[in-house]
């Protein structure tokens, strides 16, 4: 089984990116004929990143075989949603969506656990979906971002047993919680030097000169 195959091409002109797709769909077609696999096309998505001022064709669409796909507003590729401008606005919304659920988890927790054991709680359950793909989320707009900090600073209101409006800065200094924002900048820094020395992922190597 080959699961979650993505192409992609890039063209300042739509013509172009349309017809290196399709040269991709077809080649692509032809390994799995040949390897005895069947893409499921019905599960085929398309998406258009552009900036917000190139405009598409409002019947733009894509032939990939006998199927005629029209681009999405998002995709959702390796657990990130993807938007066709890369606000991160999507992904941003929907992992706050899950913390909410999961700070109530959180809160029924506080009466029979200790500060300790919430605090890891928090760290292990709630802070790794507000930290996934954190290089890539980096990019989005402080008013997006700001969205996740605010799920730590109620978390810290949970876990200290705090009122709702309580300020939330002495809180996380007292949990030693550091803020999203630094711990962004920090691993952003970890992949960059380990782009520069040479100690990453392959397709990262000529990322940066």
């Amino acid at each position: 089984f080959a699961d979650d195959v993505t192409t992609s091409a890039a063209d300042v002109e739509i013509s172009v990116v349309t017809e290196k797709l399709q040269d991709a769909f077809s080649s692509l077609t032809r390994f799995c004929e040949d390897s005895g696999l069947v893409i499921n096309i019905s599960k085929t998505q398309l998406i258009i990143f552009k900036s917000p001022t190139r405009k598409l064709p409002l019947d733009y669409s894509i032939q990939l075989g006998n199927t005629t796909l029209q681009p999405m507003q998002s995709v959702k590729l390796l657990g990130v949603h993807l938007d066709r401008h890369f606000t991160m606005a999507t992904h941003i919304d929907k992992v706050v969506k899950k913390c909410h659920g999961l700070l109530g988890a959180l809160a029924r927790a506080t009466p029979f656990l200790s500060v300790k054991l919430l605090k890891m709680f928090y760290t292990a359950v709630i802070r790794c979906h507000l930290e996934y793909a954190s290089t890539v989320v980096a990019m989005a707009s402080a008013t997006q971002l700001h969205k996740l900090d605010i799920i730590q600073k109620a978390a810290a209101r949970v876990i200290t047993g705090s009122p709702r409006l309580a300020h939330s800065e002495p809180l996380l200094v007292e949990l030693k919680l550091d803020m999203l924002a630094e711990r962004r900048s920090r691993h952003l820094t970890d992949v960059v030097n380990s782009i520069v020395i040479r100690r990453c992922h392959p397709t990262l190597l000529n990322l940066l000169s």
